[in-house]
């Protein structure tokens, strides 16, 4: 069986795993520019900072798409999705609004 068939086919998994997989790129391309800066390599520094912002606006769009198909999904919010763009780290729980920043807006009563 391979990796492929394994996981589940869901929509809003799949932007999940997008989602995560931007966000724990972007904790290490931080490292890998510390270190060409270090080595004073500069066209590395430069290549890794557009593949970082490249995964920044990945995980950042993966968020703002995220945010409303789990707020429609009949079952409701998802608990535990973690977002850890930028080095914050922010679990949801009851609420999918955080996903967008806080968002403002109140839980709906079930």
């Amino acid at each position: 069986m391979t990796e492929a068939s394994r996981q589940p086919k869901d929509k809003n998994y799949n932007l999940i795993t997008v989602l995560y997989q931007s966000s724990d790129n972007v904790e290490s391309l931080k490292t890998y520019i510390q270190d060409a800066q270090s080595e004073g390599d500069q066209e590395l520094v430069e290549f890794f900072s557009g593949v970082l912002e490249n995964n920044l606006e990945a995980a950042q769009r993966a968020k703002e798409m995220l945010a409303p198909r789990l707020r429609s999904d009949d079952e409701g919010p998802v608990s535990g999705v973690t977002d850890t763009v930028g080095g914050v780290t922010d679990t949801l729980r009851g609420t999918t609004d955080k996903l967008l920043g806080g968002g403002g807006g109140k839980e709906k009563e079930r």
